[in-house]
């Protein structure tokens, strides 16, 4: 499937980009675990390599050319805050309650 959609693909930047600082957010103590597993620099070095997701761990370099698709900039330059836990939450049930 993989080789029929991935000349078709495009990636998309906006300007200013979301900076991600809490991707996952441990709902419970089972979810804790993987807030430590992305600590890992071999789990790191997976999300780059296969999905393009930045870690923004300080003197960590992405070679944009370890990911599969074309037209991943090398450096975002322009970023803001995702809002914070509780926000997101709230945002969550109020989705929930639609």
């Amino acid at each position: 499937m993989w080789t029929k959609v991935k000349s078709n693909m495009r990636i998309l930047y906006p300007v200013p980009t979301l900076w991600s600082a809490h991707t996952i957010i441990a709902l419970d103590d089972k979810a804790k675990v993987l807030l430590n597993a992305f600590k890992d620099p071999q789990i790191q070095a997976i999300a780059w390599k296969k999905h393009g997701f930045r870690t923004g761990v300080s003197g960590v370099v992405n070679n944009v050319g370890d990911v599969p698709v074309a037209g991943v900039p090398a450096q975002i330059t322009q970023v803001i805050q995702t809002p914070s836990p509780d926000v997101i939450n709230a945002i969550l049930a109020a989705l929930k309650n639609q």
